[in-house]
């Protein structure tokens, strides 16, 4: 199936066609300029289980930003870790994750494609008396970042 949708981003008129797996997943998501012009695509691969395996995102007529990413995922399906490559097959970055008690994601690590330290992510989460989340910290060396979550129960 494609289903075609506009988007507005930064006063640009984007078109976008969306194709799904008979799961419902989406496989390929394809950007078009208002004139017509092939933006970038993007293809996603899953698993027996529904877990993403590979992301790639490809940039006509410009290798320097297009990318690939392969994921590594335990039996439950939660990302391990991610490589990232180069439309030459060159590793840009590899990234590793940890997870809280609650599964939620607690720490991400990347290293540049030698494999040397690059940046270290921490998410720190507040919990509800329903043991839901209802605000993140996101902090890495240089910034922070603050998610609020409302949730109405009824």
């Amino acid at each position: 199936m494609i289903y075609p949708q506009i988007a507005i981003r930064k006063y640009l008129l984007i078109f976008k066609k969306t194709k799904l797996n008979i799961l419902g997943q989406i496989i390929k998501l394809i950007n078009y300029s208002s004139e017509g012009k092939l933006l970038y695509s993007e293809s996603f691969k899953y698993d027996e289980q529904k877990v993403l395996l590979k992301f790639t995102h490809t940039v006509p007529d410009s290798t320097n930003k297009s990318y690939q990413a392969i994921y590594s995922s335990d039996a439950k399906g939660k990302r391990l870790s991610e490589r990232v490559y180069a439309p030459n097959g060159y590793i840009l970055y590899t990234s590793k994750f940890a997870y809280d008690s609650e599964n939620q994601l607690m720490e991400e690590v990347s290293y540049n494609y030698s494999g040397a330290f690059d940046f270290k992510k921490n998410f720190k989460y507040v919990y509800d008396k329903t043991g839901n989340w209802t605000s993140l910290v996101n902090k890495n060396k240089t910034s922070s970042y603050l998610t609020i979550r409302e949730i109405q129960y009824n």
